[in-house]
């Protein structure tokens, strides 16, 4: 994968993941507080949080593998952490937006507060999916499966089928 690409779509990750914990931390928080009708915050929001931290841990190895021993930085492990991370997000702003869409009411700022971790997870999916695919095609070109391709002239399919290129 192109370094500065993926560190730069990583760190928008971190920076965007953190956001989110913030938010949710502030929701599952205000919800457990006071007299209200539930003694405890949704489990949508308690996902989120755990989406959140997750991502930062994960983040954490997907930037510092470049300085770990192969074994610890294989490509497999790396799209297995991107693949369940992209997962973890897309099933996070899911349970959020249906839940929140299911609320007979909210009132105050703490529907603000949800929207915005809503709308920031959901911008998080799509990163992880780019982030995933460039994962995907690192480990495709180290297999073998495209090789010595042109990049001028595009000549994948002759290079899969055995018919182009150097044999």
């Amino acid at each position: 994968m192109p370094f500065a690409l993926t560190t730069g779509l990583r760190a928008l990750q971190l920076l965007l993941s953190i956001i989110v914990l913030g938010l949710a931390a502030y929701a599952a928080h205000w919800w457990n507080q006071g007299p209200r009708y539930h003694v405890h915050s949704p489990s949508e929001v308690n996902f989120m949080i755990f989406t959140s931290v997750w991502t930062i841990l994960s983040l954490i190895y997907l930037l510092t593998h470049h300085y770990l021993p192969e074994k610890l930085g294989h490509r497999f492990i790396i799209f297995g952490l991107e693949v369940l991370t992209m997962v973890f997000w897309f099933a996070a702003f899911i349970a959020l937006a249906v839940w929140y869409s299911k609320l007979l009411y909210c009132v105050g700022h703490i529907c603000h507060v949800i929207v915005a971790a809503d709308v920031i997870s959901a911008l998080l999916w799509p990163l992880f999916v780019a982030t995933t695919v460039l994962s995907a095609l690192s480990i495709f070109r180290r297999r073998g499966g495209i090789k010595n391709i042109d990049p001028v002239n595009d000549d994948v399919g002759h290079q899969m089928s055995g018919h182009g290129g150097d044999v």
